[in-house]
């Protein structure tokens, strides 16, 4: 099985980098033959390291695509990006790892079945021609995956995503029991400061803990 896994913001997002880890982790223990495509400007060591410990082909290639690209170029620029290592590969299956709703999406409309992953949520609602590309784009043969049910109900309301047309896996990460030589408890979480991320419930939770447990550390 040959699979182009593509990574167009990788340099932006530790959350890409560590589900590629595990994602070329997975496909070197089972023998899928990886291509891995980035934007040439986003190529960094974490990138390098990876594509060196899994045996995996890393292609480069120009995209224009920029924060202040108007939105309508976007998907021009991604497929001039990424047409002729998709042609030349010819890939079983195609994966797109982003955490920036739409990146990509282009892929949707060449002829090989497409995994969406998309590390975030839109904070806003895409307009009708986008929703429209977007929603017919993952009915041809693709599928959506994103990391959370609310993550999967804003994708379907505010990108225009059938429902079912979207799955939902769960980010997870390797974990090591630490014992402590105290009784303290150590909360922890993860993850940028943004408004969907839902801080202050954190906040408000760690509060009421504290009350009742002074012992606890956040």
């Amino acid at each position: 099985m040959k699979v182009l896994v593509i990574v167009p913001d990788a340099a932006r997002y530790g959350g890409t980098i560590r589900f590629l880890e595990r994602l070329l982790d997975i496909h070197a223990r089972r023998g899928i033959v990886t291509t891995l495509l980035v934007p040439a400007d986003q190529c960094n060591f974490a990138l390098v390291s990876l594509a060196l410990r899994y045996g995996v082909e890393m292609v480069l290639a120009m995209n224009r695509t920029l924060p202040d690209t108007a939105s309508f170029m976007t998907p021009f620029f991604d497929f001039l990006f990424s047409w002729r290592t998709v042609l030349t590969i010819r890939p079983d299956l195609i994966v797109v790892s982003t955490g920036n709703p739409g990146r990509l999406s282009i892929a949707f409309y060449f002829p090989f079945p497409v995994l969406y992953i998309l590390h975030s949520m839109p904070e806003q609602r895409f307009r009708y021609l986008p929703r429209l590309y977007m929603r017919i784009g993952s009915m041809l043969n693709n599928l959506v995956m994103t990391v959370s049910n609310a993550a999967a109900e804003s994708v379907s309301d505010l990108m225009g995503i059938p429902q079912n047309n979207i799955d939902v896996v769960y980010n997870s990460c390797g974990a090591r029991e630490h014992r402590n030589e105290s009784d303290t408890s150590i909360i922890l979480t993860v993850g940028h400061l943004v408004a969907y991320k839902n801080t202050e419930i954190w906040f408000e939770v760690a509060c009421r803990v504290v009350l009742e447990r002074p012992d606890t550390v956040f």
